[in-house]
């Protein structure tokens, strides 16, 4: 019986030595050259290929994988680069699968919508969840928003300036109090630019030019004139004693 020696595949095994094995088809034993081994092993890779002879396979440009595989839903074959959606340095998930934080949002002007909720946080700043809620509503056909309640902040810490309402009576006397429709709706109320000459600072102009008010200089001025009213029957009541 033949002896069969065994050796160690190092830097000094050439691609042209060979070595004998079995066929598996017929059990004949045959010669095989170091280099169509190696290419063999490499066969589930197409394209052009070089094998050195310390067994390192290099492939052309042109190499591809003989199947295909998907990524992410991307079909990839080795002969070009892929772009995975959310994945690469544009999109909004690196691939640890953590989502990046969204510093922007796209919006609509939507004016059908009779019931929105508005969208609110817990803190001024910070990476914080969304919040909304049921007690918090905007019409945005109508632009009414609904609350509630609503709170005005009013301490005397935040004011400067302060001096007391010399005139109440004959400011409001100044502007009329109307019924009139808005926006399909009943209302009462003033007229801006009515109120605009007598108290100019309680009207705003929005950015298309329609003015807006706040009740609140209007109720302090009838507030004034209550005072005044109060005065002028107190007088009168002791010229009657």
């Amino acid at each position: 019986m033949a002896r069969i020696s065994t050796y160690t595949l190092d830097g000094t095994v050439s691609n042209t030595d060979k070595v004998i094995g079995t066929d598996s088809e017929n059990t004949t034993t045959k010669n095989f050259k170091i280099q169509d081994l190696k290419e063999f092993i490499y066969a589930g890779i197409s394209g052009n290929m070089t094998v050195a002879s310390n067994g390192t396979a290099t492939t052309s440009s042109s190499a591809t994988l003989t199947t295909a595989r998907n990524i992410g839903g991307v079909s990839f074959n080795g002969s070009t680069n892929i772009t995975l959606p959310g994945v690469d340095a544009t999109g909004n998930q690196d691939t640890t699968g953590t989502a990046a934080i969204a510093t922007t949002i796209t919006v609509a002007d939507e004016s059908s919508d009779t019931t929105c909720f508005p969208i609110f946080a817990t803190a001024a700043t910070g990476d914080l969840a969304p919040k909304s809620g049921s007690n918090l509503t905007f019409n945005s056909s109508s632009g009414a928003l609904t609350a509630s309640n609503f709170v005005t902040t009013s301490d005397k810490r935040l004011k400067s300036e302060i001096q007391p309402i010399k005139e109440g009576l004959e400011i409001i006397k100044q502007f009329t109090s109307y019924n009139y429709i808005k926006d399909g709706e009943k209302e009462s109320g003033f007229i801006a630019q009515e109120v605009q000459k007598v108290l100019p600072h309680n009207i705003k102009e929005d950015y298309r030019g329609y003015l807006s008010m706040s009740d609140r200089g209007v109720l302090a001025h009838m507030h004034k004139a209550i005072l005044e009213l109060e005065e002028k029957l107190v007088a009168i009541e002791e010229k009657l004693k």
